[in-house]
């Protein structure tokens, strides 16, 4: 839907939904489905976004958005940020953004932007943020019959993990009086994350390359300033009948504390 006054401001919104259950009865799949099937699950959810016109160069953008948890259905900022063009074919972002490390990371809430019922958590679960708090560039040169998108990104934010077996193991080494079990949040701070997002479209579809730095902060390991890199690449073709979408990702930690809280993965 769109409203505007003189054109300067537009309204957006989308709204996707699943009833999801599994057959077994003492397993809970993705921290969020059981046996009981339930519409008020993790694939709802419901976002409005607002756009308008600050003058000829800038503009802001809002996305609220709401995920359904259940009886905790909170509505949360997903996007917040004012934009500039500061040469024809460059823009300058500052605010919350998304954090650009995916193939589908502009649109991974939109659930009917993508081909399944919800993105593969092999390769989607290895990085819990989903946005950051800084500022980005947009460089995007035409080249013929292709387009580059060139997308650099300084921020921070903080984010939510949740325990694997051998994670909970250690966290409950660490403090006996508060044991951990597998599946319980863990809390981590990200205070700098910063890397570069390049995308090539073509006709048929556009292929991504991504490389992130993060340093972490998370007191239930014991961890301070640890980092790690993640790198991924992606492709998608959109062809006569076929649509394809692959996807590759490699999460390195650079320490021995950070590897045995966030363990190097590899995925696709």
């Amino acid at each position: 839907m769109r409203h505007g006054r003189a054109d300067t401001v537009s309204i957006n919104g989308f709204l996707t939904t699943s009833l999801v259950g599994i057959d077994e009865s003492d397993v809970t799949y993705l921290n969020a489905f059981t046996d009981q099937p339930r519409f008020d699950n993790t694939d709802s959810r419901l976002g409005l976004q607002f756009t308008g016109a600050i003058n000829d160069r800038m503009s802001a953008t809002a996305q609220l958005l709401a995920r359904g948890r259940g009886s905790n259905n909170t509505i949360e900022t997903d996007w917040a940020f004012v934009s500039m063009d500061v040469a024809a074919q460059a823009q300058v972002r500052a605010g919350k953004l998304k954090f650009p490390t995916f193939l589908i990371s502009d649109y991974y809430e939109v659930g009917y932007a993508y081909p399944w019922m919800r993105p593969p958590q092999e390769v989607y679960s290895l990085n819990p943020i989903s946005t950051l708090v800084g500022v980005d560039a947009l460089y995007t040169p035409s080249l013929g019959g292709t387009s580059l998108l060139i997308q650099p990104f300084v921020g921070f934010n903080r984010g939510e993990a949740y325990a694997s077996a051998s994670q909970a193991a250690m966290m409950s080494a660490m403090d006996p009086a508060n044991p951990t079990s597998p599946g319980d949040a863990i809390a981590f701070d990200a205070p700098v994350l910063a890397g570069v997002n390049a995308v090539l479209n073509f006709n048929a579809g556009s292929f991504r390359l991504g490389y992130t730095h993060a340093e972490v902060d998370a007191q239930a390991f014991g961890i301070e300033g640890e980092t790690a890199g993640f790198a991924s690449a992606g492709l998608t073709v959109d062809w006569h009948d076929l649509v394809l979408y692959t996807e590759y990702v490699d999460r390195d930690a650079e320490s021995g504390p950070m590897e045995a809280a966030f363990p190097d993965q590899r995925a696709g």
